[in-house]
């Protein structure tokens, strides 16, 4: 694993400390500009200390363009008491991190050896998955052979559903729970192309479907403003059904108090209303991939801890 930490830091005092220490510790270092880390390649960029001021940006802007590159970096955003409010600005804008320069180096460093080791694991996993796939497309594609030659000798027309039975892929499952009929319908639309969608109008019939579907779905989009019992109120009854489900909540409340206890209630995220179909679709795609890709990386850890045993 190549163990460079890149350094974008109009502090130069606290970035030659960083610098320094991190050196020590046996991590190789790059100081750059905002137009020197776009330019860097993903194999280049692994772990990214970013100030919370940025030289002709902003750094959320800067992020969310490493994202939308295709950036799967570890970005620590280095901050000077920033306010509730911009902290959950750096998350959402795709930040893995926080670090307050007021604290000791040492924490930084765990946040960055924690980085790395999951940098090497997903490399493995990839590796594993790209074989396991390749696997699986040959005996499906041996099971068709075999089809093919069973058909012919009966003389029988092959149909689309006998091909459709080698190549189907599962799609992700999506639980919405909605008590507006229309805001219902729209999302499902929206996102009936790429998952699978369930929908519930109530938390009660949500809970429902949730029993029933463990642990098959992957995501819930909760509406907060829900009849009666209200949609936080059922964060905790959710997760209590299955622990492994990532909820992602849809208000038209802008409280940051309010959105940050449903953050420590277990909520991943969340959607302001009204809200446009592609930022649904690229919201609910981030949270869905964000999942999987942890369900892997624990799969192949837990794998790795059999195997020891």
């Amino acid at each position: 694993m190549h163990s460079e930490v890149v350094i974008l830091d109009e502090n130069k005092s606290f970035s030659f400390h960083i610098e320094t220490f991190l050196k020590q510790k046996g991590f190789a270092v790059r100081q750059v500009s905002s137009e020197e880390v776009v330019a860097l390649s993903i194999q280049q960029l692994k772990v990214l200390l970013i100030s919370d001021t940025v030289h002709n940006s902003t750094t959320d802007t800067l992020i969310k363009k490493l994202r939308l590159m295709g950036h799967t970096a570890h970005i620590i955003v280095l901050m000077d008491n920033l306010s509730t409010a911009q902290q959950i600005a750096y998350m959402k804008s795709g930040a893995s991190d926080l670090f307050d320069r007021s604290l000791h180096p040492v924490e930084l460093l765990l946040s960055i050896q924690a980085a790395f080791e999951y940098a090497t694991i997903l490399e493995n996993l990839n590796r594993e998955l790209s074989f396991s796939l390749e696997e699986q497309v040959k005996d499906k594609l041996e099971n068709i052979k075999a089809l093919l030659e069973k058909k012919k000798k009966s003389d029988e027309s092959l149909l689309p559903s006998d091909i459709a039975q080698f190549v189907h892929i599962q799609k992700p499952k999506i639980l919405v729970v909605e008590d507006e009929q229309f805001m219902s319908k729209t999302i499902s639309s929206v996102l009936s192309k790429e998952f699978d969608v369930l929908t519930a109008s109530t938390g009660e019939e949500g809970l429902d479907i949730l029993t029933k579907n463990t642990p098959k779905i992957d995501l819930i989009l909760l509406d907060i403003g829900l009849p009666g019992k209200t949609g936080d109120k059922w964060i905790s009854e959710y997760l209590n059904q299955n622990p492994d489900v990532d909820i992602l909540i849809l208000t038209a409340y802008k409280d940051t108090d309010f959105i940050v206890k449903t953050f420590r209630s277990g909520v991943k995220d969340y959607l302001l209303k009204p809200f446009l179909n592609h930022k649904l679709l690229e919201k609910v795609s981030q949270a869905v991939q964000h999942k999987l890709i942890r369900d892997s990386v624990l799969k192949v850890m837990e794998l790795k801890r059999v195997r020891r045993v």
